[in-house]
C-alpha cells in the first residue's frame, strides 16, 4: 500500500488515504521476454510459478530455477519454445485460451465440507483491502478447510497465480485443495485451477458463463456466493 494526500471535497481538507500499488514486472523464461505484468510487486517469485503453470506454458516439473531481477524475473525452465508464448498483459486481466487438444480434466476425487468452504470466505477479509478497496484475495485450503497460503493483488488473474505459486513452492498437492477466491469467476480462472488439477474453485462473487462451460467440460466444481445463498456447478466435489 502506499500513502497519498488527497482533498475531501466535504471539507475541503486534504486528507491521508491508502491506494494500491501497481507497477510493471517483466517474465522471462530462459532469457526471453514472454508477458509484462501489471501487478502489486510482491511475492513474485509466486506470481512468476503461479503463471506459467496455470496458463499451460510449463509443467512444475520444467521450472529449474526461478531469479528475481531489477524489474522482473527469470524462469530457467526445460521444454520451453518462447515462438509460443509472448504476449502483453495488464491486471485488466486478458483472459487465457484453452486450445482444443489441450485435454483437460479434472481427475481429483476430493470432496469437501460444505461449511468449511462457507466459512473459507472469512480468509478474504485483510486489511489491505479494507483500507484501499483496490485488491483481490486468493486462498489455498487443503481438504480439512485449513488455510495453506493467502495472496494479494491488484488483478484478480494474479492474485490466484501467486497463492498456486504459494503452494507449488510449498510442495502442495494441488489435488488435495480447493481455492477460494474474492473475484467474478471467469474462464481464465477457471482454467487456471483445472491446469493445476484443484478440483474446487469457490468465490463470494458471481460467474460468468464462460466458466460454467469450462466446469461442464472439465469437471471442475465451482460455489459461487453470488446472492444470500450459494449456487453450485458440480456439487459432487461437496460434502453436505
Amino acid at each position: 500500500m502506499e500513502k497519498i494526500i488527497a482533498y475531501n471535497p466535504d471539507t475541503r481538507e486534504e486528507i491521508s488515504i491508502q491506494v494500491a500499488v501497481e507497477r510493471q514486472i517483466d517474465l522471462f523464461i530462459n532469457g526471453s521476454l514472454v508477458s509484462r505484468i501489471m501487478c502489486t510487486p510482491a511475492d513474485l517469485k509466486e506470481l512468476g510459478i503461479g503463471y506459467v503453470t496455470s496458463e499451460g506454458i510449463l509443467s512444475i516439473s520444467d521450472i529449474e530455477r526461478v531469479e528475481l531481477l531489477e524489474d522482473g524475473l527469470n524462469i530457467t525452465a526445460s521444454n520451453f519454445n518462447p515462438d509460443l508464448y509472448q504476449e502483453l498483459r495488464s491486471s485488466g486481466c486478458i483472459g487465457v485460451s484453452w486450445d482444443e487438444t489441450e485435454d483437460l480434466l479434472i481427475t481429483s476425487p476430493c470432496k469437501f465440507p460444505l461449511s468449511r468452504v462457507k466459512d473459507s470466505l472469512d480468509c478474504l477479509n485483510v486489511p489491505e483491502y479494507t483500507q484501499t478497496h483496490g485488491y483481490h484475495v486468493a486462498c489455498l485450503f487443503n481438504r480439512d478447510g485449513n488455510l495453506i497460503a493467502r495472496r494479494i493483488d491488484v488483478g484478480r488473474h494474479n492474485a490466484v497465480d501467486k497463492v498456486i505459486g504459494a503452494g507449488i513452492l510449498n510442495n502442495t498437492d494441488m489435488s488435495s485443495c480447493f481455492l477460494t477466491f474474492s473475484g467474478r469467476i471467469s474462464r481464465g480462472i477457471a482454467l487456471k485451477c483445472v491446469r493445476l488439477n484443484i478440483p474446487l474453485l469457490v468465490s463470494k462473487a458471481s460467474l460468468l458463463d464462460s466458466a460454467v462451460e469450462v466446469a461442464r467440460k472439465s469437471g471442475l466444481s465451482i460455489v459461487s456466493f453470488c446472492g444470500e445463498l450459494p449456487s453450485a456447478i458440480n456439487p459432487e466435489k461437496l460434502i453436505h
